[in-house]
């Protein structure tokens, strides 16, 4: 929880007192500072976990139950990195996004001035465009100039780029100085991307995408080819029900038991957490019923984009909230959760 106004820092204070041996311990977490006496708040929040919790692999401070249904729900299905049979990749890590990432304007004018600059300026996402279920709005393009690219088959980018040489150059291994003006060492030309991409096909394709912070997941479709910055994901697969899955409230409450909250109560989506996420088929008539409810979701957020009534709005909106809880029941069943556990999910995980 953040204390310091001014300061992005995540301080950790552990209290404790000595007392007779017990398998269990009280715990309690303090998730604001807004009560006039400590110890009320710690009397009135305390929970009962078991010593076994606390191990080397990191400490989950939560009661029993939900430890248990925490250890139910990780070790059921497959893990999403074996679904997609490992096509998690990370966005375009450019080295200057100054230089490679361009306006609607400049785009046009250089295509004005050589057409041929068309073929390797793509449409660009940051994670920041992406919203849950939402077609992203694509306002900024990507010059991608991957690794062995002829550069003089494009004069206008590389007139383009040339603004900014001395930031693109690599810096020599064998620099002697305290400060290098340009990119990062590497085998790439300076009118490259610094990263290899190999990849990029990828993102030629219809496919899921996701911002690596936000306060829960928000992932979408994106179907127009989109090429992501390195704050974006992608899953090069249009599954709208392994859509449905990520952006269902299990998931987030699995996901941030795994994931520190930053500032703001936002998680950071990192592949090697992300990859672990317990993925479960539902019968063919769950699935089936889960793409149908998740395709009308994208269609009403895209009404919703699009309109200006304020009264459209309130109804679009409801009937979204309504079709998430519908996928939320059913991600419920197929998941195998009790009634009490659905009650510590909904709980914990505010979507």
């Amino acid at each position: 929880m953040p204390v310091f106004e001014s300061a992005t820092a995540y301080p950790c204070i552990i209290t404790y007192q000595k007392s007779a041996p017990n398998s269990d311990i009280k715990v309690t977490n303090v998730e604001h500072l807004k009560f006039p006496d400590l110890r009320e708040y710690v009397s009135e929040h305390m929970i009962n976990m078991s010593q076994s919790q606390l191990n080397d692999e990191g400490w989950n401070l939560v009661s029993s139950a939900e430890s248990n249904l925490l250890a139910k729900l990780k070790n059921a299905g497959v893990p999403l990195k074996d679904y997609v049979k490992n096509q998690i990749y990370y966005g375009v890590k450019t080295g200057l996004n100054e230089a490679f990432v361009i306006d609607g304007p400049t785009r046009e004018a250089l295509i004005a001035a050589d057409a041929r600059s068309a073929e390797i300026i793509k449409p660009f996402l940051a994670g920041r465009d992406i919203k849950r279920y939402g077609t992203p709005v694509v306002s900024n393009y990507l010059i991608f100039t991957k690794r062995g690219i002829d550069i003089n088959k494009y004069p206008a980018i590389k007139a383009h780029l040339e603004q900014f040489k001395k930031q693109l150059m690599p810096k020599p291994k064998d620099f002697a100085g305290d400060k290098w003006p340009g990119r990062k060492p590497g085998s790439y030309k300076w009118y490259e991307i610094q990263d290899a991409v190999d990849y990029y096909k990828e993102f030629d394709k219809v496919k899921i995408i996701f911002p690596d912070i936000a306060p829960f997941m928000q992932a979408t479709i994106d179907t127009e080819y989109s090429y992501l910055g390195n704050t974006g994901y992608i899953i090069p697969t249009n599954d709208l029900y392994l859509l449905a899955l990520l952006n269902s409230k299990i998931v987030h409450y699995i996901y941030r038991s795994v994931s520190s909250t930053i500032r703001g109560g936002y998680l950071r989506f990192i592949r090697q957490y992300v990859e672990k996420i317990p993925i479960i088929m539902g019968t063919e008539k769950q699935v089936a019923t889960i793409i149908e409810i998740a395709s009308i979701i994208i269609n009403h957020k895209e009404d919703l984009k699009n309109t200006k009534l304020d009264n459209k709005r309130t109804q679009l909106s409801a009937k979204i909230d309504y079709l998430n809880e519908k996928i939320d029941k059913m991600v419920y069943e197929i998941y195998g959760l009790s009634e009490e556990e659905i009650g510590i999910v909904e709980g914990v995980s505010k979507v």
